[in-house]
């Protein structure tokens, strides 16, 4: 199965995506980057939620490609599937609604603050890398 945007974004989600695909990362990112032009950016709510979903695919980025390998299964699995909940169009509020993406920043947010500890580590770690280049 080959997962393509308009499958990703808004039909299917993630069970458009093999696991094939979701190790290359590259087709979860331009999913992301895809969905994410539908976001009001002048909108405090949208800009947070825009920079929350940035942070969960660099994770599953990182983790995937083995370079960061401390994100527990539980969390993980919990960041992909917030990850599809952004990226269905028709969920609770259809994105498609006025403040259609109150929900995905919900669920986005129930998410990070369930795994902070785990997320802030990801970030202290990515900081590091940078700082060592």
């Amino acid at each position: 199965m080959k997962a393509t945007l308009n499958n990703l974004v808004g039909v299917k989600g993630l069970s458009a995506m093999t696991m094939g695909e979701l190790c290359q990362t590259l087709p979860l990112h331009e999913a992301v980057l895809k969905k994410c032009e539908l976001l009001d950016h002048t909108q405090f709510r949208d800009q947070h939620l825009e920079k929350t979903v940035r942070l969960m695919v660099e994770i599953v980025r990182a983790t995937m490609s083995g370079s960061y390998t401390k994100v527990s299964v539980l969390a993980f699995a919990h960041i992909l599937s917030a990850l599809d909940y952004f990226l269905l169009l028709h969920d609770r509020v259809p994105d498609t609604q006025v403040r259609g993406f109150v929900d995905d920043c919900e669920e986005l947010t129930r998410v990070f603050h369930r795994y902070k500890t785990e997320i802030d580590e990801f970030k202290k770690w990515k900081l590091r890398s940078l700082k060592n280049g």
